[in-house]
């Protein structure tokens, strides 16, 4: 009989719900702006929060050099980093 042992480690996520709306204006009162775009995100890894035109998406940070050397920087905004210490999430 071969016993076999696993180790639980519990994971956890960051959950993160962002709102973003076209900049139809360039002005003060964008907000105001009927079109809403909502995303929600899942983070159980280290990652960078970017937005890209008007959606808010998450990517490791060989995937936001690749992006950022095909587009142009304006194109596409770092919004946080996070970074994952004992499999826990944070800003």
């Amino acid at each position: 009989m071969v016993l076999t042992h696993s180790l639980f480690i519990p994971q956890h996520s960051l959950n993160l719900k962002a709102f973003t709306w076209s900049r139809d204006s360039h002005g003060l009162y964008d907000y105001e702006s009927f079109q809403l775009i909502k995303n929600t995100l899942k983070i159980e890894k280290d990652c960078c929060i970017v937005r890209f035109n008007c959606e808010v998406k998450t990517l490791t940070e060989p995937e936001l050099a690749l992006v950022e050397s095909q587009l142009s920087s304006d194109k596409v905004i770092r919004l946080a980093n996070i970074k994952c210490e004992n499999g826990i999430p944070s800003a």
